[in-house]
Parts: structure tokens; C-alpha cells; sequence
């Protein structure tokens, strides 16, 4: 892992990418620069903007773009012009104008979700002699969190900005946060009151998943070797791990027979269970979208015996209204099965 490591490069976008495609897990030990100096020997494509797309967004920047601000001074000043438009953060954004984006989400819609926000600001900030590009990428939430462990779902998709500063480089820049409110707030809350319970036994879950990944990933020669050092050497090391083994063994009987017994909750399907086992050993399984009629007709078409009594009778006791005889099913059961062993067939 580390070879591959090595031999990945950092593209132009600063993203990483490995030379050979992945196809397995693999584990890779990386730091992120929360500060960081990015200099690019020439940033014209990043001043490039429509004027006339947005004149009206143009004429409201002009204040800032005439007073003697450092381009700093001009980032700050813009990030409160958005504060005053008092706009909303929603993922469903009503009344936006795709031909006049800047000016739609500015002055009339005043809606809109971090793309929005991030495309606008760049733009704003190119109309203040400021170079700009938006970046995507992904945004933790802290909640999703088991110890140092982050869960990062799609729904963490998230864009901001860049702005370029000679001396120092590429600065990022959180245009969302500028929202004065967030619409989907109320509705993400009553979700996540509702599923919070699921969320925590699905974070529980995925935890101990990575961290089995990462016990696999990192078993290498070495420690299989201290392993079976400490087996040959440790009588309580061995009878730790010989106790772990039968807990796993009966841990995993228990649940082998928890999941038979709520296999199927269905009392006229459990009642044909013995005949359906008997139709298995030779051959004949129901499938998963195949109706019960169907399926009985497809055993007389390969038997010869007939099963329109039996099928006649499910019917009856499954769809109308009990009116069949569990009896009638049992009997009919028994007498098939007979049938298939006088042909051989059980």
C-alpha cells in the first residue's frame, strides 16, 4: 500500500489518483492541510465573467469595486453584501432564472442550495477584480462521528470557493454560511428524530465494519507470526482465543436458528413447508416472484400429480377470508408427498 502510495500523483485539481485502477480495499495514510499555501502562475481564467448576464448584480457590487479595499478587504465586504440579501439555504429552490443566475438568486428568488451560493459569490467576486473558482467536494457532518471514525454519505456533497490572493494564494471561502435561514431545516429535523435510533445502530454497524476492514487490511506476515507465537507460548493467550472462537461458534448458531424461526411468519405457507422441502430435494423451488398457484401448477406440469385441490384450498384459506380448512391443507399435503414417493420422486 505504501508502493501505491508513492506512485499516486496529485493532479492539477489536487486531487490524488493512483496509477493503477482499484479494484479491492485498500488502506492509505494521509493528512489534511486545514491551512494551506497554493499558488498558481497565472490566474486570468479565473477573472473571466459575463457582464451583461448580470447587470444588475454588476451596478449593486459597484459601491465596493470604487472604494480603495484590498482585494482581502473587497472578499470580506462581499461575504456581508450576501449577509444583507437575506437569503435562504433549500435544496429545493423555487424561482431561479438558469439564463440570469447571479441576479435570479440575488435579488429575486433568494433561494438556493451551496452550488448556488458558491457559483454566485465566485462570480461576484470576479466582478471585484478578485481571480475565483468553486471547488466540490464533501462536507462532514460531525454527527455522523463513532469515536474518530466519519461516515461521508451522499447527501454530504457540498461546494464553496476559492479566491486568490497574490500573497498568499487560493484562500477558501464559505458563501453558504451567509444564509439567514435554512428551509429544509424543520423537515431534516422531524427525519432525523424519527430514524435517529436506526442512525446510531447503522453508525454502530458500519464502525465495527471499518474496523475489521482495517484489522484485514493490516494483517500482515508479522503479526500472523505474533499470533501463533502467542498461541505456542501463552496458555492464557490460547485459552482467550479458543473462548473467543466458541463464542463466535455459538453466537453464530443462536442467530442461525433465531433467523429459521422468523423465516416466515406466514401460517398457510408454513403448513405447505413440509410438501415445498420435498419439491426442493428433486429439484422444484419456488421462486421469489412466483405466485403459489403458479408454482403448483409448475409441479404438476414436471410430476403428473395433480395439485389443483391443494391449490384450490391455499386460495381459500389465504385470500378468502379464512373460509378455507387448514385441515383440507394438511390432508392434501400428506397425500401429495405420499404420491411422490410412490413415483420415486421424494
Amino acid at each position: 500500500t505504501q508502493d501505491e502510495f508513492k506512485k499516486s500523483k496529485l493532479q492539477n485539481d489536487y486531487t490524488l489518483r493512483t496509477q493503477k485502477q482499484l479494484y479491492e480495499k485498500k488502506r492509505f495514510s494521509m493528512v489534511s492541510a486545514l491551512e494551506y499555501e497554493l499558488l498558481s502562475p497565472d490566474v486570468t481564467d479565473a477573472l473571466e465573467y459575463n457582464k451583461s448576464a448580470a447587470p444588475k448584480s454588476f451596478e449593486a457590487l459597484r459601491k465596493i469595486r470604487e472604494q480603495s479595499l484590498t482585494p482581502k478587504q473587497k472578499a470580506d465586504a462581499l461575504l456581508e453584501f450576501f449577509k444583507n440579501q437575506e437569503l435562504s439555504y433549500t435544496t429545493t429552490p423555487q424561482g431561479l432564472d438558469p439564463a440570469r443566475t447571479l441576479d435570479s438568486f440575488l435579488f429575486e428568488a433568494k433561494n438556493g442550495y451551496c452550488t448556488h451560493f458558491a457559483a454566485s459569490f465566485a462570480m461576484a467576486a470576479r466582478m471585484l477584480g478578485i481571480p475565483s473558482r468553486v471547488v466540490s467536494g464533501f462536507k462532514a457532518d460531525y454527527s455522523n462521528r463513532v469515536e474518530n471514525y466519519f461516515v461521508i454519505k451522499l447527501k454530504d456533497a457540498h461546494a464553496w470557493v476559492e479566491l486568490y490572493f497574490e500573497d498568499v494564494g487560493w484562500k477558501r471561502f464559505e458563501p453558504t454560511a451567509t444564509a439567514v435561514r435554512n428551509l429544509d431545516l424543520l423537515k431534516e429535523q422531524n427525519e432525523d428524530e424519527k430514524a435517529s435510533l436506526f442512525n446510531d445502530l447503522n453508525m454502530q454497524y458500519m464502525y465495527i465494519k471499518y474496523l475489521i476492514n482495517n484489522w484485514i487490511l493490516g494483517f500482515d506476515r508479522l503479526k500472523q507470526l505474533a499470533i501463533l507465537d502467542n498461541l505456542l507460548n501463552d496458555t492464557i493467550y490460547l485459552m482467550k482465543f479458543v473462548g473467543a472462537l466458541l463464542g463466535v461458534a455459538l453466537l453464530s448458531f443462536l442467530l442461525f436458528f433465531f433467523v429459521k424461526s422468523f423465516k416466515s411468519k406466514d401460517r398457510v405457507v408454513v403448513l405447505l413447508e413440509p410438501l415445498l422441502y420435498a419439491l426442493r430435494k428433486r429439484g422444484l423451488r419456488k421462486q421469489t416472484n412466483e405466485s403459489m398457484a403458479h408454482f403448483l401448477q409448475r409441479v404438476q406440469e414436471r410430476t403428473g400429480i395433480s395439485t389443483q385441490k391443494l391449490s384450490k384450498s391455499y386460495e381459500l384459506l389465504k385470500y378468502a377470508q379464512n373460509k378455507g380448512s387448514v385441515q383440507e391443507i394438511e390432508e392434501e399435503v400428506q397425500l401429495l408427498r405420499k404420491e411422490l414417493r410412490a413415483l420415486g420422486k421424494e
